[in-house]
């Protein structure tokens, strides 16, 4: 009833308030982030208030969400959850989407806005946090990092790829449904995903693979196959692609070749040396951006006589525009 609804908005102020204030407590009693961070009970303190801030910016009542807009102090707080990342590994992910959520609510922007240092060290948070592959079991991999050890050993970046599905692939079987896996490769390196059983629309959730690219030249090469166990794994399509062409992050879906019809959706995280100005286009957006140049359209306009005549015994002409050619009447005198 309404009566009781109300009773949870207020339980759920309240709870932002004491947890909110079981923090600043933390930082009048440690006299400082750091040792605040470094303390006992810095972990249990922060999950009590990021579980009630969560709650709060995630209600549809505003003056829930107006609560952690109201909250005092918001610099100190802010420089205390930086402090807890950076001692706090481990509840890195955690630390950075509560930050978020104070991000979103009244009045934190601009109290970040007004402290410069403040400012320059939660934007850089949010950069290290976008450079961050997370593998399944907890595994975190510093894609930047991993990128300036490749560039130190005279490579060029590292790549992030995850194998997200397939879709509408073409059934190899006469009997059954195919199973379907995908096997990648980037030079001498290779990854496969997991099989999936008897599905033309398969998923993987088994997260990314870093591969090392010591060239923008280099291949990688996907293959979709069904698994026959005993028999040879049959070829359900496949698709090229340099590493230049990753640059970036991008997920989508690519047209499989060879076969009539299918697709397989990737995700693709490059960090490294940005590619050539020549490897940023490929020979088909060259080709495409001369045949739409006024130069290739217009430039080459050739007349050549021919002994062609209509049915009434007009001459034509024929005429080349750009790589067109277009055949016209002569002028009749």
């Amino acid at each position: 009833d309404v009566f009781s609804a109300h009773a949870d908005l207020e339980a759920l102020r309240r709870e932002v308030s004491t947890a909110h204030s079981g923090l600043l407590q933390l930082l009048d009693r440690c006299r400082g982030a750091p040792a605040a961070a470094a303390s006992d009970d810095a972990i249990e303190l922060y999950i009590s208030f990021a579980r009630s801030v969560a709650h709060a910016m995630g209600s549809c009542e505003v003056d829930v969400a107006a609560t952690v807009g109201a909250l005092e102090r918001k610099g100190d707080t802010l420089t205390l959850l930086l402090e807890l990342i950076k001692k706090r590994p481990r509840y890195q992910s955690r630390m950075m989407a509560t930050l978020k959520h104070l991000m979103g609510a009244s009045g934190w922007k601009e109290a970040c806005e007004a402290d410069v240092q403040l400012g320059v060290a939660l934007d850089t948070a949010f950069v290290a946090e976008a450079s961050l592959v997370r593998f399944g079991g907890g595994l975190v991999v510093d894609l930047k990092r991993r990128a300036q050890e490749v560039l130190d050993r005279g490579g060029v970046g590292a790549l992030s790829l995850d194998v997200k599905a397939a879709h509408d692939l073409v059934n190899t079987r006469l009997v059954g449904g195919p199973d379907p896996y995908v096997l990648v490769t980037l030079g001498g390196e290779s990854w496969q995903t997991g099989v999936q059983k008897s599905t033309l629309n398969p998923e993987w959730r088994e997260g990314p693979s870093v591969f090392e690219v010591r060239a923008h030249s280099m291949e990688l090469a996907f293959h979709v196959l069904d698994f026959r166990g005993v028999e040879e794994d049959a070829l359900m399509g496949h698709f090229r692609m340099t590493a230049s062409l990753a640059a970036g992050e991008t997920r989508q879906r690519y047209r499989l070749l060879g076969v009539p019809r299918g697709e397989l959706e990737v995700e693709l995280r490059y960090e490294g040396e940005p590619k050539p100005d020549e490897a940023n286009e490929s020979v088909m957006e060259r080709a495409f951006a001369k045949l739409m140049s006024g130069a290739a359209r217009r430039e080459v306009s050739e007349i050549v006589d021919t002994e062609l005549v209509c049915l009434n015994g007009h001459p034509i002409t024929k005429r080349k525009d750009g790589l067109r050619w277009h055949q016209v009447l002569s002028d009749v005198e």
